[in-house]
């Protein structure tokens, strides 16, 4: 056995290892080994015409030992495929694509055995018949076909499935996509040794074809990013649900709920949510009006979500200054002077928090709350704004003059 095969079976080994370890086929942990793959295919051809009494145990019991990995491997793509296979679409590409390329890894993976000749080139045979069957190189151009239209592009469609198009669900789609691209491309690459003298075709034209989409999936990334499938009707559903099956939960804890389910988005946005009793005089100010979803006395709940689109990319100078102005406005508020004498007038009016909100400058979203007591304000991604998209904070409504008791009162703002 030269130093050459032992220093491609042990690449090979440690690539796979490399893979189990993550839980994934991955290219960067298998194509720069390419030529030992290759290199190990040409091996097991060699040795199942070799009349030699069997210099190659060594190597062959490292190459069996495989087999644990490459179990741990295939239990990690099964339980990927498990979790997706709730979108319907997904089980074309499981039974059609995936399943037969594990079934060739299994062959393959017998192909490595230490046992005796007959059996191994028995062995071969059954892989070759399953090779000429399902071809990788053909799978991997199926898949392709299949991610072109958008009928069966069953990624596209497993977001359209989602309650809230989390991002989980593009990423755990990619993933698996791109493993299979892979797995198929170690495939190719081993035949490229065993069935077709070392020429790497097959191998880098897969290798191609997952370039092909990565470009493309990349696209779709920023379009679900920047887009608005999500809004308004799934957001909506999402929020009535939580008002509908949680009405003994408080307002903290639905708001809480809330903020958790729309941080899994996969959208650019960022969101306020409040969460008050029903029963609170609320006044809205909101434009674009597209922009803000009320869903009101439900269960005895009021939630309001307002979408910033602005939000995240506001400079530092912008945010800061925009809470100024707020702080400014509403740390005290009296009542109109054309409703002094008014005894019905207890509170702001409609037109003025319209006004207000007219005042502040990129302001899209205010709202005011006769209250501070359980009215919950969460916002999501708080890591990049840590009091939202804009700002809150309790001010002092009074009635009278200047001398009179305040009444505290919630206000938020949003910034466009």
């Amino acid at each position: 056995m030269s130093d050459d095969a032992k220093t491609n079976v042990s690449n090979v080994v440690t690539s796979i290892k490399d893979c189990a370890d993550v839980g994934m086929y991955t290219f960067s942990k298998m194509s720069p080994q390419l030529a030992a793959f290759v290199g190990v295919g040409l091996f097991v051809k060699n040795i199942i015409v070799s009349t030699a009494a069997d210099p190659n145990g060594e190597v062959l019991k490292k190459l069996g030992d495989l087999k644990v990995d490459l179990k741990r491997l295939e239990e990690s793509m099964k339980n990927g495929f498990d979790n997706l296979k709730a979108f319907i679409l997904m089980q074309e590409f499981h039974n059609n694509i995936a399943v037969p390329a594990q079934v060739m890894c299994q062959f393959w993976t017998d192909c490595t055995g230490s046992d005796d000749q007959k059996t191994r080139q028995d062995r071969v045979q059954v892989f070759k018949e399953t090779y000429a069957k399902h071809s990788p190189l053909e799978l991997g151009e199926t898949l392709m076909q299949l991610l072109s239209n958008e009928v069966t592009n069953f990624l596209k469609q497993a977001m359209s499935a989602d309650t809230l198009m989390a991002e989980k669900t593009f990423t755990n789609c990619r993933n698996m996509i791109e493993a299979v691209f892979a797995q198929l491309w170690m495939l190719e690459s081993f035949a490229s040794g065993l069935v077709h003298d070392r020429d790497t075709y097959r191998p880098n034209k897969i290798y191609e074809q997952y370039e092909r989409f990565e470009e493309v999936v990349k696209k779709w990334e920023i379009e679900y990013q920047v887009g608005s499938s999500f809004w308004p009707d799934k957001v909506r559903q999402f929020v009535e649900g939580i008002q509908d099956n949680n009405e003994e939960k408080t307002s903290e804890e639905k708001a809480q709920m809330i903020k958790e389910g729309l941080d899994k988005m996969m959208t650019n946005d960022l969101f306020y949510i409040v969460v008050c009793r029903s029963a609170y005089r609320c006044l809205l100010a909101a434009d674009p009006a597209d922009q803000t979803i009320a869903s009101l006395d439900r269960k005895h709940c009021n939630v309001y979500i307002f979408r910033s689109k602005k939000g995240r990319t506001a400079s530092d100078a912008e945010m800061k200054k925009f809470s100024e102005d707020m702080k400014k406005k509403f740390d005290h508020i009296y009542r109109h002077r054309t409703e002094q004498n008014n005894r019905n007038a207890e509170w702001m009016l409609d037109w003025q928090v319209r006004n207000w909100r007219g005042e502040m400058e990129n302001c899209a979203f205010m709202l005011t709350v006769r209250s501070k007591e359980y009215v919950a304000v969460r916002s999501t991604h708080t890591d990049i704004r840590e009091r939202g998209p804009g700002d809150w904070m309790d001010g002092q409504y009074h009635a009278g003059n200047i001398l009179s008791a305040g009444e505290t009162f919630r206000v938020v703002v949003g910034f466009q």
